[in-house]
Parts: C-alpha cells; structure tokens; sequence
C-alpha cells in the first residue's frame, strides 16, 4: 500500500510541475517577436522542462541545406557555440524520426553522420533527439541530452516531448526558410495577428495537455475537448466504432454514421500523414472535421467535430489537428501501456496456470505493477471459440490467427472496461475480473458487447476470408470466486469446462455458472483411466451406435429426460413433442440399452456416463 500511495503521491507532483511549466512557456512565449528569440525561448524551455543538462535546438536557415544550433546548459570547456551542420551530412534516420542514444540502432554509426559525431564529442552518456517536422520537410532538430545515464520514457516525458514539438512547429513553421543569421526578424509580416494566433493556439494546447492529465479515460478527454472548443465532438476507432461522443446522448448517433460511410468511401484518408484536419462535403446538411489519431503513419482513429452552427475558421482547424495529437498521445500512452499491460498479464496467467508452485513475492509485486491483486476476490469469464466442423472457417480458428482479433479486443477493453484482464491460451480469450463486478446484469451486457465487437470486426474483413459468423460465436463459462494464487488453476479449469460445455448444457443464461459443471470437474480426473473410458462405451455405447441409424435423436431424448429427473411433462414441453412420442422414444432406448429408466440405479449410472461422454468430447484443457 505504501508504493501505491508513493506513486500517486509521486503523479500529482510531476503533473504539478508539468503545469507550472507549461504556464511558464505561455508566458515566455507571448513575449516573443522575432525567431531568433523564439528559438532561444525554446530552448530553456526543454531544459527546464526535460531538467536535462543541455538543450540545443538545431533550426534551418537560409535555403535549408544548414542548422544553426542554439545551446542552453554548460557544454565542455566552457563553449557556448556550435558550428552549424549540413543537411547531407546528418543520416536520415535522424532527421526523419525520434532516436535515443545509448540504442540498438546503430544506423546514425553507420551512415557516418556528422549530429552523431557532434553528440560524441560533446560526451553526452545519454540524449533524445526529435526532428520538427511539417508533412515530409524537416526544419529543425531539438536535442535534449545528458552527462548522466537517463531514462526519458514515462507518460510524462513523451508528453513534454510533443508539446515542445508543437511549440516549435508553431513558432517556427511560418517562416522557417526564411530564417537569418542576424539577430532579429519578425516570426510573420502581420506580428500582432500572428502573435494572437499563436497564443490562442498555445492556450488551446495548454488546456488540452492539462486535461490529458485530469481526464483517465477517453470520455472524459473527449468531454473536455468538446467544452474548449464549444462544438460537439466525437473520437470513433480506424473500424469506424464510435468510441465516445460529447454530448454523450443519443444526438450522435446518426451523425457517427454518417461519418463511419464517409471513412468507407474514402479509405485513403487513414493511411496518411494528415497535417490539418479534412473538412467533408455536406454530409445530409451537415459539415464535419475529421483529423486521423495517429502515430507516424498508424491510424489509431479518428477526431470528429460537428461544425453546428457555423464551421471552425483556419485556426481552428489547427485546434482540431492539435487536439488529434494529443488524443493520439493519449491513444499511445493507452495502448503502450496496454500492450505492456496485456503482454505481462499474459505472462504472469501462464506462469499461474503452468507453474502455481512458484508463485512467491516476486511474481505478486509483478502483478500488482500490472494492476492486478491476485490476493482479491476475482473472477474468469472464458469466452471460447470451439471449431464447429459445419462452420466454415478456413484457417481463421488455428490459435496463430486469433492475434488479430484479439488484439483489436483488447484496445477496446482498456478504453470501456479498463479493470478487466485479458489473456488466451489456444482458441479460449480468458477475462479476469473484480468479484465486485460480476452480476447477471453486468455478465449478459458485457459478454453482448464483446459479440458486439467481434461482430465490428468481422464486418472489416474481406468476403475471400471465408469465414461464417457462426464461426464467431464464443461459448462462456464463469469461473468460482479466486483470491489466492493457487485456486487460479482450478478457477480456469471450471471456467473453460464451463465455456466448452455451454451448447451441451442448454441453460438459458448467455454463460454457464460454475455450479452447472460442478459434477464434471469432479469426475474429470477420471478420464485418464482406462477403465471410465469402458464404462461409459458399456453403459451408453450401444445408445451410441444406435442413435447414428435412428431418424430421431436418442441421445437429446434421454438427456433431457434424465435433466428433469423423469418428469414426462417437462420433457415433451422443452421437446417439443407428445407425450406418447415420448414414451415411444423411452420404450425404443430401454430396449437398446437392456435396461428400466424407471430404476434409480440406471439413471445414476447414465448420468455419470453422459458426464463422462461430455468430458471425452472436450479437447485437452489448455493447462
């Protein structure tokens, strides 16, 4: 308990300091009339931001084959200066994206680059680099580096990162190729018109910043963008699902729609670098800017504004693509988060199921870092894809094919139900959950809304993938209550069972509970003698046999006969039958068998031979 409130203590001090400093560079910033003085500004600005003990910002001048570089921080021997660097001389992999140093990528090495060297001679142990970029043309480099072994990874370094990006691209993209050597030039012809646009577009990522850190979850974000902006907006995922929406009621859903129809028809607009937001034809009578989310050249989805009752000027259609860049680091923050997330779940669900007898103290922090107490009260739901020999599926259901799908589930289960777990072991997805959590109401919404998101995207997928949508129907089984490392096992056991057994059982609940299969996971450990596997070809083998010659289902008959404890009246209403047709049918089975389904005996014996049959029929528990 004393990590976690450290770490929270811990948060709101660093989104403290973010705001202090992200109020500091507004100020610093509304004073600045020439680019010269925009380019120092930022650059104390990164070092006070980064706390790094050099900060150089390396800016285009003239025609764009040189960068100037500005220096903030004590560099060795007491120099203040640079030499500028060419362009052709600095290795693309530089100047095209984000690198680090000490790295793997060893290609700045290689490609014999002069910023690399520069970095070396200055005896920096650890620097970042970012490029400042405008579609493909790169204008400049901002650097921040370190005499000491640094790790610039958290949420709130890469969120200071792109910030201090957009600062730079506003500052200096205007009139970049246009920038001197001289002392001072205006950042625009009109410097009191630029001056206002640029403030107003500051404040609006200032106030989009703070509430990456006040809002933890999408709807929250997407309320608070909605509230700026005063238009309704809307953030819908690459498939077209709408995600959230502000005003959160029913009058997006019509809008989201349309929207969703116009991404179908245009599908080249999510697989490029959009610089500004597209505004689309009248949709209906209704205008819309859409700006990808995304990260480098991935679609993560899409920001929507509603332009009603007017459309957005220039500038705030560079609202709407700034507001895209912060979702997209919310998305990444998220979905980085959640890979790791889902990857050392994974890991630690394995090592539970295959291992539990090393489960110790280093495995329990392990999962706590994750977010998961495996010391309260959780429960699985195990949602399982069983291949149906009459279900076309092609290879869609071999376990390497499952990723995709899996995956995109994931994404969507860390936005809408971020306490929820998620792990798979062959062709079952397992979802771990707070006891809190699980009722009847809860249990039937949400297994309606994975079907829901499966159905999404199956949708996405060509008509040549073959695939049915029966093939895209999981069975689900509950688990019993676990909180101790070592009821997992037994807890997924019951809870597989359950999802495998689900058609057979027939209950009406969309999930089978544990008590439905309480006699299976008894007799379970039988089949692995010999001699149950005699039993149950003695007692019902002959049923069998015969039921693959009759015209009407024996095995059905009897099961549900034997379900209602030999009531002839449940059994012809759930049958749909007579009740001589049913007497006919006993008759028929009784002489097959040799034996009187009125004797007590018989009936035991049958339906432990019927629960074995069903456990011979499911595949090997993926333990």
């Amino acid at each position: 308990m004393s990590s976690v409130r450290w770490d929270e203590s811990r948060s709101r001090r660093v989104q403290a300091k973010l705001q202090k400093n992200l109020r500091d560079v507004l100020r610093g910033i509304g004073q600045v009339s020439t680019a010269n003085d925009a380019v120092a500004a930022l650059v104390h600005m990164i070092r006070d931001v980064f706390r790094s003990d050099v900060a150089i910002v390396y800016a285009q001048e003239g025609d764009g084959q040189r960068f100037f570089p500005q220096v903030a921080g004590a560099l060795p021997g007491g120099a203040h200066r640079l030499p500028p660097l060419e362009r052709s001389q600095i290795s693309p992999r530089v100047l095209e994206g984000t690198f680090r140093w000490p790295s793997e990528d060893t290609a700045p090495l290689t490609f014999g680059c002069a910023f690399f060297d520069q970095m070396e001679e200055l005896g920096f142990t650890t620097w970042f680099s970012l490029p400042m970029q405008r579609a493909d043309q790169t204008l400049g480099i901002i650097v921040v580096a370190y005499y000491r072994h640094e790790e610039l990874l958290d949420d709130v370094a890469w969120t200071l990162w792109e910030f201090a990006q957009t600062v730079a691209n506003v500052l200096f993209q205007p009139a970049v190729s246009d920038l001197p050597t001289g002392d001072a030039v205006p950042v625009r012809g009109h410097e009191g018109k630029a001056r206002q646009w640029m403030q107003r577009l500051l404040a609006f990522y200032h106030e989009l910043t703070k509430s990456l850190w006040v809002a933890d979850s999408l709807q929250m974000m997407t309320d608070s963008l909605a509230e700026i902006l005063q238009y309704p907006v809307a953030v819908i995922d690459r498939l077209g699902g709408l995600l959230s929406r502000s005003p959160n009621d029913g009058s997006w859903k019509a809008p989201a729609g349309m929207v969703q129809k116009w991404l179908l028809s245009h599908p080249q607009f999510g697989g490029q670098q959009m610089p500004m937001a597209v505004r689309t034809e009248a949709l209906r009578g209704n205008h819309f800017l859409i700006a990808p989310i995304q990260i480098g050249s991935t679609p993560l989805g899409y920001l929507v504004v509603w332009e009603k009752p007017h459309p957005l000027d220039d500038v705030g259609r560079m609202m709407i693509s700034q507001g895209a860049g912060v979702l997209a680091v919310h998305f990444y923050k998220h979905g980085l988060y959640l890979e790791q997330r889902k990857n050392r779940f994974q890991e630690l669900f394995n090592h539970l199921i295959e291992h539990p007898a090393e489960w110790g103290s280093l495995y329990a922090a392990r999962a706590i870092a994750v977010g998961w107490n495996v010391y309260q009260a959780h429960r699985m739901l195990v949602a399982n894809f069983a291949v149906d020999p009459t279900v076309a599926t092609g290879d869609f259901l071999h376990p390497e094919n499952l990723p995709p799908l899996f995956n995109h589930l994931a994404t969507r289960l860390s936005t809408e139900y971020p306490r929820i777990f998620l792990a798979q072991r062959r062709t079952a997805w397992i979802f771990v959950m707070p006891d809190a959590l699980v009722a009847p109401t809860f249990l039937t919404e949400f297994i309606a809304w994975v079907r829901a998101v499966i159905a999404e995207w199956r949708h996405s997928l060509p008509e040549e993938a073959g695939i049915e949508p029966a093939a895209l129907e999981p069975t689900f089984g509950l688990s019993t209550v676990f909180d101790r490392p070592e009821l997992v096992p037994s807890s997924f056991q019951t809870a597989y069972l359950a999802s495998r057994l689900a058609k057979t059982l027939s209950v009406e609940s969309p999930y089978v509970e544990p008590e439905h299969v309480r006699i299976h996971t008894l007799l379970l450990p039988l089949l692995k003698e010999e001699q149950s596997r005699r039993f149950v070809i003695e007692t019902v083998g002959p049923l069998l046999d015969a039921s693959q010659r009759c015209a009407f289902p024996l095995m059905d008959t009897l099961r549900t006969y034997l379900h209602f404890n030999g009531n002839l009246s449940k059994t012809t209403s759930v049958l749909f039958i007579h009740r001589t047709t049913l007497q006919y049918r006993l008759r028929q089975i009784e002489e097959i068998l040799g034996r009187s389904l009125s004797a007590p005996q018989t009936r035991f014996e049958l339906q432990v031979a019927l629960v074995l049959l069903d456990l011979m029929g499911v595949q090997a528990l993926p333990m």
